[in-house]
């Protein structure tokens, strides 16, 4: 079946994914062969208080916004272009809502949890140390469980429509 089918441009997709993102490091991380290559990517750009922005985070960040605009822009055009397949009545439940905001939140008090420890006193003092894992944390923490429930939607979606036919 289709399942079958795709499963090898899956996997196809997963590695040339892991390899540009990989790839992409090597440019936006301080430790990146990239960054020694084009030596204008170790030096500072700009400074926000005590905050340095170094030509390679320039970089991240940069690419980042870009990369969620076009999958932002892609996601839109599909949906207009795209007929619903499934009957309206589906509707995302209150439940559904509830373990998508809790997967978000435990997936940000893991993250800050792994990066605090006991020793340090309060982590709020350094509230930019915290930020970053608890945003990461709970941005993770939702794509699972979006992941989860979108893939849930279409192999329960697919049973009801063939069910019906």
């Amino acid at each position: 079946p289709l399942v079958a089918r795709a499963l090898p441009l899956a996997a196809l997709g997963v590695l040339l994914g892991a390899a540009t993102h990989l790839g992409w490091d090597a440019f936006t991380h301080r430790w990146g062969a990239g960054v020694r290559l084009v030596p204008a990517l170790a030096e500072p750009v700009f400074s926000v208080g005590s905050y340095t922005v170094w030509g390679y985070r320039l970089a991240q960040h940069a690419s980042t916004v870009a990369g969620l605009a076009l999958i932002g822009w892609m996601l839109a055009r599909w949906a207009r272009r795209t007929p619903p397949r499934l009957p309206a009545s589906r509707t995302v439940s209150a439940r559904v809502w509830a373990a998508m905001a809790a997967a978000t939140l435990v997936g940000g008090v893991t993250a800050v949890a792994v990066e605090w420890s006991p020793g340090s006193g309060l982590f709020l003092d350094d509230l930019r140390t915290f930020a970053w894992p608890a945003v990461t944390g709970s941005v993770t923490g939702l794509a699972v469980a979006v992941a989860v429930f979108v893939t849930s939607w279409h192999l329960r979606g697919d049973a009801a429509t063939h069910a019906e036919t």
